[in-house]
């Protein structure tokens, strides 16, 4: 085999690598938030400003499919922030994400949505939201101690002890990522389609069996 067709062949591997897709991670950054809500009946440990944004990453096995319309994905991990609470796939009582794309893939909607509830009795309920449909763009973040008559499904917000500080935004949607590259509306930053990596295997394919023949001959 000569230096050229070993090159031919590296280079076919190379490309077939691209169609092999490892784990994805989607990255959000929000827009600063713009309303606060602060109260209590002690003192809150640590309140929302305007420095602060709900940001994080999720990490899933693919990429999102192209046309896809409010569909509920599972995240084999994630990670989301709002300044003052950090929520996990270890850690939360319950989360969702559901994702709008066109017919690229790129995402166009989206609701996100994770929660750690440990209200009973009184106790802590933290909660990230960040969404764009219709309605435009909404990121959400609250921390709060509950009230003693708390229940398990519920956070009465008075008694001793209880505080809550929450902040939102709505001034702008926030921005998707994958690996570095923007993956929001008019970003213009697309995964790269499946044809535009099988076509040049194909192609070097072919030139690997053409040298091989004149090689025979």
């Amino acid at each position: 085999m000569n230096t050229i067709t070993k090159s031919i062949i590296a280079g076919l591997f190379a490309l077939s690598a691209l169609g092999a897709h490892a784990q994805v991670i989607l990255t959000y950054t929000g827009a600063n938030f713009t309303s606060f809500d602060p109260g209590g009946t002690v003192p809150i440990p640590q309140e929302h400003t305007t420095a602060d944004r709900v940001s994080g990453t999720i990490t899933l096995a693919d990429y999102l499919d192209p046309n896809m319309d409010r569909i509920k994905v599972t995240p084999l991990s994630f990670v989301f922030t709002d300044g003052v609470s950090t929520l996990t796939d270890a850690n939360v009582s319950e989360s969702s994400f559901r994702f709008t794309t066109d017919a690229f893939g790129t995402i166009t909607e989206w609701s996100i949505r994770a929660t750690f509830s440990d209200t009973d009795g009184g106790g802590p309920r933290q909660t990230i939201e960040a969404t764009l449909n219709d309605e435009g763009p909404e990121d959400f973040g609250l921390d709060a101690l509950c009230g003693p008559s708390s229940t398990a499904d519920g956070c009465d917000n008075f008694g001793t002890p209880y505080y809550r500080t929450s902040a939102s935004t709505s001034a702008a949607a926030g921005l998707w990522q994958i690996s570095g590259e923007p993956l929001s509306p008019d970003a213009g930053a697309l995964p790269v389609p499946l044809d535009q990596v099988t076509l040049p295997i194909a192609a070097l394919v072919a030139l690997v069996g053409l040298m091989a023949s004149r090689r025979r001959q």
